[in-house]
């Protein structure tokens, strides 16, 4: 996993092969995604567990951010999102502040 980690990011939005540089270590990258016991939670676990000791050993506030670089296009509902709303040529609508 280790090695497959630092092929993906040093080729960010690269795909796998383009990553992995060869056959065979593509091969393996497939090869360890189809595999049933690698789970997101497994992967992730570390990472969980370190955020949750860096929150609790927090004495102040804890500022979160959103990662907004990846959009998802397709919604359950579509009516309900502000930008597929169909737009009136002339009419700006502006969001009022928030206090």
């Amino acid at each position: 996993m280790r090695c497959l980690l630092e092929q993906m990011s040093a080729a960010p939005g690269q795909p796998i092969p383009a990553a992995c540089g060869d056959w065979a270590a593509t091969k393996a990258a497939y090869r360890f995604f189809d595999n049933p016991r690698v789970t997101e939670h497994g992967v992730l676990a570390g990472h969980f567990a370190a955020t949750a000791e860096r929150c609790a050993a927090s004495e102040g506030p804890i500022l979160i951010l959103q990662d907004t670089t990846e959009f998802i296009y397709s919604r359950a509902q579509p009516a309900r999102s502000a930008l597929s709303r169909p737009s009136t040529p002339g009419v700006t609508r502006r969001a009022s502040p928030t206090r």
